[in-house]
């Protein structure tokens, strides 16, 4: 059976190429404003399993509700969010260089948000949880599906 590291790992990849798809997509506008809308559902539905299902099921297991890693992510979230407000700014305006550097310290942003919940929030979630954890990321989808 998977883990949550395993599973969420892979949502993480497929946000990666997102941003990757992104930042490629500069100077070509409507396809720039396509590939950010793609990479924000991506990154919507990534956060709302950790957020809503996750963090919360980990913090009432641990404890942990007012301070560790779960009250540091949803900080690092609105950070995502707001770096992806301003690349469609940057998009709107058609500014090139501005874009460029947002679509930069985006992929910085996420590939170290990534790392710290790939080695630190995964492990304490799957180690808490264990097969319960990747039953909630099941319901937790199937109930964002319907």
């Amino acid at each position: 059976m998977a883990t949550v590291a395993e599973l969420m790992q892979r949502s993480h990849a497929a946000c990666d190429e997102w941003v990757a798809r992104v930042k490629a997509a500069a100077g070509d506008w409507p396809r720039a404003a396509r590939e950010q809308a793609s990479l924000r559902r991506a990154l919507e539905r990534h956060i709302a399993l950790e957020e809503d299902v996750l963090f919360p099921a980990f913090e009432k297991h641990s404890g942990m509700y007012h301070a560790g890693p779960t009250r540091v992510m949803p900080i690092e979230h609105g950070q995502l969010r707001s770096l992806l407000d301003v690349l469609a700014s940057a998009t709107r305006d058609r500014d090139v260089r501005r874009y460029l550097r947002i679509a930069d310290v985006l992929s910085a942003l996420d590939r170290e948000h990534s790392t710290r919940e790939d080695r630190i929030v995964y492990a304490m979630i799957d180690a808490a949880l264990g097969a319960r954890a990747v039953e909630l990321i099941a319901c937790g989808a199937l109930a964002r599906a319907v």
